[in-house]
């Protein structure tokens, strides 16, 4: 059991490592990240946000010693070793890092050259005819709505060769999934925080 002090230590780490993810900077998130499971080896948040780092993180991961690996890797660990496309809509969006996938839905952090600004690009792969078509009826739904502090936003759409993609706005702040597995309290978030975000959903 940790002392006083070492859990201190421990829990200032955590912090920084979530400061971090708030920022995007995924290296410094898998450096705290570590520093904690030096300490204890057993530290689920640390092993959540090495998780998330290792996740976001571009071409292949760093070397991690002693930390956890196996069973407590992520399932699909060729997250963070993935070849990433370079650019897409004719080199205007340049591709920076993998945030997820779901479905036939791939989705990059990229940079908005013309803008000069981050963004989400959301790419669709092997659909055809009817499946295409919803997918850019999804996108425009979504565009419909408007800017609202609590929807995130559609920027534009296109095709780049047999993709489609969808360009929305990057939310530096990462998944609400990853902050509540985060959580220093058994993934529970604090109460406030709990009702601010509660309160934005509805």
């Amino acid at each position: 059991m940790a002392t006083e002090r070492i859990q201190r230590r421990i829990d200032a780490f955590l912090d920084e490592a979530d400061v971090a993810a708030t920022n995007g900077d995924w290296a410094a998130v898998a450096e705290k990240a570590r520093a904690v499971l030096a300490i204890d080896d057993g530290n689920e948040d640390a092993r959540a946000f090495l998780r998330m780092a290792e996740a976001n993180r571009v071409g292949p991961p760093a070397s991690s010693g002693s930390s956890p690996a196996g069973a407590d890797a992520p399932a699909d660990s060729s997250a963070a070793t993935r070849i990433l496309p370079a650019s897409f809509a004719g080199g205007r969006s340049s591709v920076h890092g993998f945030l997820g996938e779901g479905g036939s839905k791939k989705v990059y952090l990229a940079h908005d050259t013309r803008l000069d600004r981050d963004v989400a690009l959301a790419v669709v792969e092997g659909l055809d005819g009817d499946a295409l078509e919803r997918v850019r009826r999804e996108a425009q739904s979504v565009a419909r709505l408007g800017d609202h502090p609590n929807i995130v936003s559609v920027f534009d759409t296109g095709e780049d060769g047999e993709v489609l993609y969808t360009v929305y706005q990057y939310m530096a702040g990462g998944a609400l999934a990853d902050r509540i597995a985060a959580a220093a309290d058994h993934h529970r978030l604090p109460f406030e925080e709990a009702v601010r975000y509660a309160s934005q959903v509805c």
